[in-house]
């Protein structure tokens, strides 16, 4: 008889105990769930005019500052740190978003950046020139080269060139400037070192 209780309770006490732990460790995740995008801790300008519409397809009302464009920059530089596998997130790729996905597999790391200049280009555009240093190309120096942040549906990117930046935002944007530097031109009037490093013109890169 005993054999026979054990035999029994054995098996209901197992399934009663991993009932208890299913439900202490919650259910499976629903697959279904949109896979939440990297939250950045930025508070954008409250300067929101109703007549501030830049035209076309990009509804931006909020004004960009300084400030929010110069702290995403920076944050999307620290998350380059472990690659585009994250990095990519904070990008507009604008026409060349077909490129997304190859960029994610790239070894490429930003190990600093460094911001030479500042430019307001317009109510949703800042141009940046910077100095950054990567894990491959030209390691061990700095590339000079220009990145920009802009607004595109109230929301702040980072755009690598002028290629991601919607034509709606593109409004004093100095397509001459931009033209020349990304030639094969090198500006020997700026400087060619910061921190004992060599600092490559992007037009010799």
């Amino acid at each position: 008889m005993k054999n026979v209780f054990k035999r029994i309770a054995v098996p209901v006490i197992f399934c009663l105990m991993l009932i208890v732990f299913v439900s202490s460790c919650g259910g499976p995740e629903d697959i279904n769930q949109p896979t939440a995008t990297p939250e950045v801790t930025l508070e954008l300008t409250p300067d929101v005019t109703p007549d501030a519409d830049p035209g076309g397809d990009n509804q931006s009302a909020t004004v960009l500052s300084e400030e929010t464009a110069t702290a995403l920059l920076l944050h999307y530089a620290d998350v380059m740190k472990d690659g585009y596998g994250e990095g990519h997130k904070y990008l507009h790729l604008g026409s060349m978003e077909d490129f997304r996905e190859y960029m994610i597999g790239f070894p490429d790391k930003i190990i600093e950046l460094i911001i030479e200049e500042t430019l307001k280009v317009n109510d949703y555009l800042y141009e940046f020139l910077v100095l950054i240093e990567w894990n491959i190309d030209a390691a061990g120096s700095y590339i000079r080269e220009y990145y920009y942040v802009g607004m595109v549906d109230d929301i702040p990117f980072v755009m690598m060139n002028m290629w991601g930046i919607p034509e709606d935002i593109l409004e004093g944007f100095d397509h001459d400037k931009y033209d020349l530097y990304y030639s094969d031109h090198v500006d020997d009037t700026r400087s060619r070192e910061h921190n004992g490093k060599q600092v490559v013109e992007h037009g010799e890169w």
